[in-house]
């Protein structure tokens, strides 16, 4: 969509499109539950029409078996949907706050709300859980006369220690300020008050200690499940045994019976909870990488997200659907590998004792099933990698479609896009199968392998029985069902290796989102305190943008910014005009430039202080910025209004956002709200013209109070009817800016904006040609009298 011109760009308050989760589900369903559910429906009627021909009250107990499972899953399944369908509306109203915040990474950065958007961030993903934080400082006394402190996991090393069952020992150490050892003991019997003051996040210890507790009893009850099929493997060879002992034989095989049912119901049971404990954990930690992720992000540079790879629909994929597909990682193939690690072991060590030639046959089959098992990852993460960027792809130009459809209709461009789209997929859809076909062979070797061990095995035991005379049946039956049920599991775990390598693959994207690199910057104690924004001065400023480092766009600029002063900016198009505003933000420097270019790059100045050395916050809360492309974040109109104030300050009384709306003269448009100001805006929510959207924007703008209000292009790509009333609320604005001590920034082409202004700057080329008032400007200076003779 880079071939649309910059001015037909619309960015509507309802077109902020999460990632097309729906799609990438019945992918996965339809690829990998589909299939699994076919193939075990076939297996189901084979198993009954062969146990049908052997004895038909045997084959009917089977189907009462499988009708009881039915009934239980459906029913589970059931009561699962609500719980599903809650969880998927806090992802998708994460995901919109994630795509809201890079969408209008110009307003975040501006308003420097990077803090207050991740503690909003993180009451919609966390949905109550405490991000994984280790405590410093002993429990009842602390640093600077705090009784407890925190620090990020990534500032913290050390252990936690579980001794003689009764008392809880956790001991580490932070570097923030120095390496120091802190030992904290929790025994049982006795109750701990943990004290803090407000902010010391003292409950972050028991959201460490519950996830701690949960991956702990996870892996018990994984471990509790594996050791359960090997006590049944021996179990059923005790069995089968029975079946041709003297005596009672009913009697024997009753205890044995008994056995396996209440084995059969411990590992049920052990599955289920070390599932259940695995799932927390593993959400626990895909939503901490989730927030540190954002926190990441939104700390990078303007420049940051001018990348292809940093847009929009990219992140919110990367903390939505990877982050989801990570989770799989520590809640499926983690109790997975634990278990076939404890069964292989156990397994292997029963068996040499037994009989150690079977046990070397047995063995004899490892190098196969482990290179199956290695080259299906290998493979697997090849192509996953390859075919999620195709599925990027698509997903980008899809989305950029659909945020850009005004300006596709208006050109009558829909079927252009919808061929593109049409290859794109198509293109998606030839990887999948080039991926099919490649990893077809892999994955089918890796499942039946165990089956070749089984016969092998078989085989050779039956030599070692019949013609060696070394075993006994029922040592034979004890060994090969251990190998049959062990190695035959784990074989059939291997099968999962692709699941993994997906998970891995995106697990990738997402790791790096959360460990990117904060970029340079002096120690806080280091900043200026301004006392004063003002004069803000250009000395020679030289800018060229970081993606064309060698393409000057201003030159030599020089300009002066007073307080209390209105000061529009003007200039023909493509001259620089737009590009002075994000460089008195701070969004840039003036030092962008190629080191081939020979030029130095001036000097930028914030009341005598260079930009490097202001403190952002403060910096932040004396401007604010009314955008050419308005937006609203998925919000009220309240919260939309009082974007960045704090909870306790006294411009977020409903005082203050009236009035701010009858200056901006909205405030009987927001009145005949549904709800008035706490009606919801954005993406959801109650969908306003452009015009609507732009002076509610001026209205976000004067709610905050500024020192310095910057305006670029207010009325770009609105009606004449808006753009009128737009206007004339800036002029008046602007006629009032020495009154209220702001000085306000314009870049416009309007000349009723212009005539307001008390100083007026023409730019061409790159460089500012002339600066007076608007008459004098009009009798001297070209390039403004034929601006304005066109009326600008």
């Amino acid at each position: 969509m880079s071939h649309i011109h910059p001015r037909m760009r619309v960015s509507p308050t309802d077109t902020t499109l999460p990632p097309p989760r729906q799609i990438r589900e019945l992918q996965t369903e339809t690829s990998q539950v589909l299939g699994f559910l076919f193939t075990e429906a076939v297996t189901a009627i084979a198993f009954f029409a062969l146990s049908l021909s052997f004895s038909w009250k045997l084959a009917f107990a089977y189907i009462a078996i499988v009708s009881f499972a039915v009934i239980a899953l459906t029913l589970t399944s059931r009561e699962l949907q609500p719980v599903i369908a809650q969880q998927k509306q806090h992802l998708a109203d994460a995901s919109k706050q994630v795509h809201a915040c890079v969408i209008a990474i110009h307003l975040v950065k501006v308003y420097n709300d990077r803090h207050q958007k991740w503690i909003v961030l993180s009451r919609w993903i966390s949905g109550g859980q405490a991000p994984q934080k280790m405590m410093q400082g002993p429990l009842v006394e602390g640093p600077r006369g705090k009784s407890a402190s925190v620090f990020g996991s990534s500032f913290c090393v050390g252990e936690v220690q579980v001794k003689y069952v009764n008392e809880l020992r956790i001991s580490l150490a932070t570097d923030s300020d120095g390496v120091e050892a802190v030992a904290i003991l929790l025994p049982t019997g006795e109750t701990r008050l943990i004290l803090g003051s407000s902010g010391s996040e003292k409950s972050t210890l028991g959201g460490l200690l519950v996830n701690l507790i949960r991956l702990i009893m996870g892996l018990m009850f994984c471990f509790t499940a594996a050791d359960c099929t090997l006590v049944f493997s021996f179990c059923f060879a005790q069995l089968l045994a029975t079946f041709w002992a003297a005596g009672d034989q009913f009697s024997a095989g009753q205890e044995w019976v008994i056995s396996l049912a209440m084995i059969t119901v411990l590992s049920g049971v052990s599955v289920f909870l070390g599932r259940c404990f695995m799932e927390h954990v593993g959400k626990a930690w895909a939503n901490n990488v989730r927030l540190e992720g954002m926190k990441g992000i939104l700390r990078q540079p303007r420049s940051w997200f001018d990348e292809p790879d940093n847009s929009a629909s990219h992140i919110s994929e990367r903390l939505d659907r990877h982050a989801e597909g990570m989770e799989n990682l520590v809640s499926r193939f983690v109790p997975i590998t634990a278990m076939v690690v404890v069964m292989v072991t156990i397994s292997m060590t029963w068996a040499l004792f037994i009989s150690w030639k079977l046990k070397l046959v047995a063995l004899s089959s490892f190098p196969v099933i482990i290179t199956a098992s290695t080259a299906l990852p290998v493979g697997s993460t090849k192509w996953e990698e390859v075919c999620n960027q195709g599925t990027a792809e698509t997903v980008s130009f899809m989305h950029e479609t659909l945020i850009n459809m005004r300006a596709v209709r208006a050109f009558t461009l829909e079927k252009y896009f919808s061929g593109r789209h049409a290859q794109l997929v198509e293109s998606t859809c030839r990887l999948r199968l080039q991926r099919g076909l490649y990893l077809s062979p892999l994955s089918g070797l890796s499942k039946s392998i165990n089956f070749f061990v089984a016969a092998f095995v078989g085989w050779y035991g039956m030599y070692l029985t019949a013609q060696e005379l070394e075993m006994s049946d029922n040592s034979l039956q004890q060994v090969a069902n251990l190998l049959y049920f062990c190695v035959g599991q784990a074989a059939a775990f291997m099968g999962m290796m692709p699941l993994v390598s997906a998970s891995q693959a995106v697990a990738t994207q997402v790791l790096f989102l959360a460990t990117i690199s904060e970029p340079r910057s002096l120690p806080k104690d280091s900043f200026q305190r301004l006392t004063s924004l003002f004069p803000i001065t250009m000395r020679d400023v030289v800018f060229a943008h970081p993606s064309q480092p060698t393409r000057q766009i201003l030159r030599g600029v020089n300009l002066n910014i007073d307080n209390g002063k209105c000061v529009a900016i003007v200039k023909p198009s493509r001259c620089g005009k737009s590009t002075d505003i994000p460089l008195l933000m701070k969004l840039y420097g003036p030092r962008h430039l190629d080191s081939t270019c020979g030029t130095k790059s001036g000097q930028l100045t914030y009341g005598d202080t260079t930009p490097d050395q202001i403190d952002r916050e403060q910096f932040y809360s004396h401007i604010c910025f009314v955008p050419q492309t308005t937006y609203h974040f998925p919000a009220t109109v309240a919260d939309n209004m009082a974007y960045r104030l704090a909870e306790a300050s006294p411009l977020r009384h409903s005082s203050n956002a009236r009035r701010a709306a009858r200056e901006a003269g909205t405030h009987n448009l927001i009145v005949s709200l549904p709800q008035d100001h706490d009606t919801l805006a954005g993406n959801g929510g109650q969908s306003l013209s452009g015009g609507q959207s732009q002076r509610d924007c001026i209205a976000r703008a004067l709610a905050q109070r500024p020192r310095l209000m910057i305006i670029d292009g207010p009325t770009c790509a609105i009606d004449t009817l808006s753009a009128e009333k737009i206007r004339q609320t800036i002029t008046n604005i602007m006629i009032s800016a020495e009154d209220r001590g702001i000085s306000i920034v314009v870049a416009t082409h309007s000349t009723e904006m212009i005539r307001s202004a008390r100083h007026i700057i023409v730019m061409e080329a790159g460089r500012v040609v002339g600066e007076s008032t608007f008459h004098e400007l009009q009798i001297y200076i070209k390039a403004f009298s034929t601006l304005a003779n066109h009326d600008l």
